[in-house]
């Protein structure tokens, strides 16, 4: 039985890995499932874990930034060293090394990918505040004696946005092929829930009976990441032509 989500469909034992016909348009796996509600759900949990992952990193970058970025010249130092050491690690290892310390879970992911990512944005909200700080309208802004809180309302976070946007859009499309690569490496969603990077590991079992287990899901990562850089760049785009 293959077991999909509104539909139950039989295939013969004899053939459980099978390609697509009529009934399962992208074939079964060989545990007899229809790949393509798999496909699907994968691509929602992939995509909610990447966005979730990428506002963790957002929450994270953002603090560390503009402490940097207002705290002093010592809070900065600090900060951007740590920062520093924090990037010269590889990211890749971070994760596996984190994930294979614990149980791992969506939740667990969504951290993990978060809190090992925030570094680049960090540095992006620094620069930007520096920048913005020397302007000749927040320059203005002040010697008016408009508050600094409002100051920042009125002119910091609306010039922050179309970057933050950008490297937020291209950000969650790393944490995509991380998310894979980790499930790829067991390490990622559990085995009971669909996971892209965990469809292309358990495809790779049936290379030569069942290539299609491990080339649509291929497919779909490369479609989903290429789409978010197209949707990063987009906002650059429209960022210049607003400035």
């Amino acid at each position: 039985m293959v077991h999909g989500r509104r539909r139950t469909t039989t295939v013969p034992a004899r053939d459980v890995v099978s390609t697509h016909d009529a009934r399962l348009w992208l074939g079964s796996d060989r545990f007899g499932r229809d790949v393509l509600p798999r496909l699907l759900r994968g691509g929602r949990i992939s995509l909610a874990i990447a966005a979730l992952g990428a506002a963790v990193a957002l929450l994270v970058g953002l603090g560390v930034g503009l402490a940097a970025a207002t705290g002093g010249r010592v809070v900065d130092a600090v900060l951007m060293r740590t920062v520093d050491a924090l990037l010269a690690f590889p990211l890749l290892l971070l994760l596996i090394l984190v994930s294979a310390l614990f149980r791992p879970g969506p939740a667990l992911l969504v951290a993990v990918l978060g809190l090992t990512s925030w570094m680049g944005l960090a540095r992006l909200v620094r620069g930007q505040v520096l920048s913005l700080r020397t302007r000749s309208f927040i320059q203005a802004a002040r010697v008016a004696g408009t508050r600094e809180l409002r100051i920042w309302s009125l002119h910091y976070l609306p010039n922050l946005k179309a970057p933050l946007a950008q490297d937020t859009t291209l950000r969650m499309g790393n944490l995509v092929l991380a998310e894979a690569t980790l499930s790829f490496l067991g390490l990622g969603i559990p085995a009971g829930l669909p996971s892209w990077g965990a469809m292309i590991a358990d495809g790779q079992r049936v290379m030569l009976d069942g290539w299609w287990l491990s080339l649509f899901p291929g497919l779909a990562i490369t479609t989903l990441v290429i789409s978010l850089a197209l949707i990063g760049d987009g906002l650059q785009q429209t960022g210049k032509a607003s400035t």
